[in-house]
């Protein structure tokens, strides 16, 4: 690793993705212990980071998944809040769509035609309250 990082950090994430793929979950812990250890910052983690969750949503383990992608965008400085409410999620929305707008006029779009902007967020909104919670296997 210390003489030649840049190939082992390759190898070692293909490999990690190869056992994902394969279906070898233990090797794919086995694999990604080596980045874990030597890898220098943790932008040289993500090709890992990314196997590693598409293998736990593979076995079911979907809250694992999501707490594992949750914990990786704490780890690069972009925290998301673990319990929102419906009317936080809906105001989210809004500032997305507020922010769409304005960039859209910025770059000299028509705004008028950024009512679809406002009509995906109520249908994202409605789309979210009625999705079915998903459990682990």
């Amino acid at each position: 690793w210390e003489q030649h990082y840049d190939l082992s950090l390759e190898l070692f994430s293909c490999c990690v993705r190869a056992q994902y793929v394969a279906g070898n979950y233990d090797g794919v812990a086995i694999s990604y212990s080596p980045i874990d250890l030597y890898a220098r910052c943790i932008q040289d983690k993500l090709p890992a980071f990314e196997s590693v969750i598409h293998m736990l949503g593979g076995q079911g383990r979907f809250s694992e998944a999501i707490e594992y992608g949750l914990s990786v965008l704490d780890q690069l400085g972009e925290p998301v809040e673990r319990n929102v409410k419906e009317e936080d999620v809906a105001v989210e929305f809004q500032k997305t769509g507020a922010l769409l707008q304005s960039t859209a006029k910025r770059w000299g779009h028509n705004t008028s035609s950024c009512r679809e902007i406002e009509e995906w967020d109520v249908s994202a909104v409605n789309a979210i309250q009625e999705a079915p919670v998903m459990h682990d296997k």
